[in-house]
């Protein structure tokens, strides 16, 4: 059975430069996910939950031991009488910028530390900060505890991000379900507060636009590595237990069905091989459409959560750096 959802040929949505070499390791890549995957519990019941999380905290211990300790600062934040933890790395130059990071994990597992080597590069090539949320997870915190912990960060960075790190210049970014909660939280900051100005740019890979499910998400079965059908609506309904239809296209919830005008420019990332493909096509176009500027990478046969992996997905994670730069520079014409 064919594994590609979307033939793809010229246009504004072409593919991303690659060679066959690329391609070949990619393939061998997802199949080392895909044999790593097998030997795991069902994802989508509580016993692949807990063994996820534990293979994760087994990471984080090895993140902690490859981080210097003076290299990262944990810290607990507030604003507007709410509080969250918070990761920071700094630049060892002035800053120029400072990026509000969210990781993934599909709202339930993961952890900031997660993202501490690439963010560890950004503030090295770009010279930013890296601000990093520690977002309660559910199920034990379903909807919308993780989004109102995502908007406490960034009001505590456009509040205090002159003083604390020299710059008011903001962006926002993270992968999956980071991805969603960072259009969330763009949006969170326009309708609540009218100060989504404060942000320059977001990254995003692979996001979850639409929690009733794209029709990729619905049309992908078990084909693909790290994502499928039965994973991606389980992981929708531990962030919103017994939700219904129309719930899960709320606005605020499905950021797909949102009004998207005023929005930073933003960087749109996914793979030819994930089922959120969907997601992210419509929500650039949409995008756009609402008249912000949008960047689409499209990346052949790689599958959700590939970037950093491999030339192609160190390529995806170059892409990005550049989008940002570009974006904290005011080079997007």
């Amino acid at each position: 059975m064919r594994e590609a959802f979307h033939p793809v040929g010229r246009g504004p949505f072409s593919l991303a430069p690659h060679t066959p070499e690329m391609l070949e390791e990619m393939r061998d890549l997802r199949e080392r996910a895909r044999q790593a995957r097998s030997e795991l519990p069902d994802p989508t019941t509580p016993a692949g939950l807990e063994a996820n999380r534990a293979y994760l905290a087994r990471l984080r211990k090895d993140l902690g031991d490859f981080m210097p300790a003076d290299l990262v600062e944990e810290r607990v934040v507030s604003a507007r009488g709410a509080s969250v933890p918070v990761r920071i790395i700094k630049p060892a130059k002035t800053p120029v910028a400072v990026h509000l990071g969210i990781h993934a994990g599909g709202w339930a597992s993961g952890f900031a530390a997660f993202d501490d080597l690439a963010n560890l590069v950004m503030t090295e090539l770009l010279g930013v900060v890296t601000v990093s949320v520690e977002y309660r997870l559910a199920p034990e915190h379903p909807f919308p505890a993780g989004p109102d912990d995502c908007e406490t960060g960034a009001l505590w960075l456009v509040e205090n991000a002159g003083r604390e790190f020299g710059t008011n210049r903001l962006t926002t970014g993270g992968g999956s379900a980071g991805a969603h909660l960072a259009v969330i939280t763009l949006l969170r900051l326009r309708d609540r507060h009218s100060i989504v100005d404060q942000f320059c740019g977001a990254s995003l890979g692979a996001g979850v636009y639409d929690l009733s499910g794209t029709p990729s998400v619905l049309a992908a079965g078990d084909r693909f590595v790290n994502a499928s059908t039965r994973g991606l609506l389980a992981a929708v309904e531990r962030c919103m237990p017994g939700a219904t239809l129309e719930g899960l296209r709320e606005p605020g919830v499905s950021p797909l069905y949102a009004d998207l005008s005023e929005m930073p420019p933003a960087r749109f990332q996914v793979g030819t091989h994930d089922p959120t493909i969907d997601d992210t096509m419509f929500m650039a176009a949409r995008w756009q459409a609402a008249g912000n500027i949008a960047e689409v990478g499209l990346y052949p046969e790689a599958h959700h959560g590939f970037e950093g992996l491999g030339e192609l997905g160190r390529q995806a994670f170059m892409d990005q750096v550049g989008f940002l730069d570009k974006a904290i520079s005011g080079n997007l014409g």
